[in-house]
């Protein structure tokens, strides 16, 4: 996991098709927001409309809600929120950052192991795909936490389990905060940035090997290592 850059936290110098992908999914929103309950099409359907893989999806999905202009409910899906709405603060006011960390360290190892049991060949290749665009990434921590969360959710998706996305979609959720923001900015260095994607890479690898035990630990580690650099808090 992880946490200025460009103003609307995109990379300064995305490429045209993110600027067209972007701008096609705002279209969806502003058309979800008229429905009477401004819920959005399923990931799956939506990925098809647009001509994007998944994991594109997600790490614009993740840039919208950081926006404030989608929200997502547990069980029940993505929303178009109007303004006002603050969509972060349900989250907010129950989770501290370090309730949040302690959260994801009992139960994002376990996702990672499902995972291995469960991912398909299509999800592994998102997987890596989402690894490989982390080579595109301008600087900004606001990019960086946008990557990350389409990582995680990534992860989640590949369970097949909808109750352990919508749980992961929570934890993702709540990393809206502004002081959740503010830490991760403050604790995420170059070094930092180079280290969180290698733990990246080593849980896609672990997953893809079906190794469920290696999985869980990588996942445990990167878990710690964030935990660490943002909190500094040594296990």
């Amino acid at each position: 996991m992880v946490a200025g850059g460009a103003k609307d936290g995109m990379p300064s110098a995305r490429s045209e098709r993110s600027t067209a992908l972007l701008r096609a999914l705002e279209d969806e929103v502003d058309r979800a927001v008229v429905r009477p309950d401004r819920r959005l099409p399923p990931e799956r359907v939506l990925s098809e409309t647009l001509g994007c893989t998944r994991g594109e999806l997600r790490r614009l999905m993740a840039h919208l809600e950081r926006e404030g202009k989608v929200t997502r409910h547990v069980g029940r899906g993505t929303y178009a929120t109007t303004p006002g709405e603050g969509v972060g603060a349900p989250a907010e006011s129950h989770y501290s950052p370090a309730a949040l960390m302690t959260t994801c360290l009992l139960f994002e190892p376990e996702v990672a192991a499902v995972a291995a049991m469960s991912a398909s060949q299509a999800d592994i290749r998102e997987l890596r795909q989402c690894i490989e665009r982390a080579a595109t990434l301008q600087g900004s921590w606001e990019e960086l936490e946008d990557w990350d969360i389409s990582m995680h959710r990534g992860f989640a998706a590949a369970t097949h389990n909808p109750d352990i996305v919508a749980m992961v979609d929570a934890l993702n959720s709540a990393r809206n905060s502004p002081l959740w923001s503010q830490l991760k900015s403050e604790g995420v260095t170059p070094a930092t940035r180079l280290c969180i994607q290698q733990e990246h890479a080593e849980i896609v690898d672990a997953i893809s090997s079906r190794d469920r035990s290696r999985a869980s630990a990588a996942m445990a580690r990167h878990i710690r290592s964030v935990r660490c650099a943002v909190l500094r808090l040594d296990d």
